[in-house]
């Protein structure tokens, strides 16, 4: 499950380029990359990252709180890009924000120390690796 909005577009790490190992990519890898993004950048965050972003999102929907999002990892973004019609159409119905057409959205998976994967959630649904320290889009998840 995608949340219904985007989160405002930030940087993917927190100002300090670094190694995080967390090169997860698959079912529920998204929410083990976070947590050790979140553990390994939090130390010296001077700021908002994307993990963080997402580990701190929280959303009411009928009176229940639902706070444990994750950035979703190589394979969940490539998910979320496989049904992104189905999510435009479910959150535009329910008073959220569609998929951005033509820009990038971070994923949890690790490239390097200076960069990590993203991907074009528009029509191509081309995947690629860039700076860390570029401000893309976020789109949070809860589960697969």
């Amino acid at each position: 499950v995608c949340s219904k909005d985007n989160i405002p577009g930030t940087k993917w790490f927190n100002g300090t380029a670094k190694d995080t190992f967390t090169t997860g990519d698959g079912a529920y890898a998204g929410k083990m990359n976070t947590l050790l993004q979140v553990a390994l950048q939090g130390a010296d965050a001077v700021g908002n990252f994307a993990a963080k972003a997402c580990l701190d999102y929280s959303v009411t929907e009928g009176g229940v709180l639902y706070g444990d999002w994750y950035l979703p990892s190589k394979w969940e973004l490539n998910e979320i890009y496989k049904v992104r019609s189905t999510i435009n159409s479910v959150a535009a119905t329910n008073g959220g924000a569609v998929i951005h057409a033509g820009f990038l959205y971070w994923s949890s998976t690790e490239s390097d120390a200076g960069k990590a994967w993203l991907q074009n959630l528009s029509t191509t649904g081309t995947q690629g690796f860039d700076s860390k320290s570029y401000i893309l889009e976020i789109r949070a998840v809860r589960s697969f």
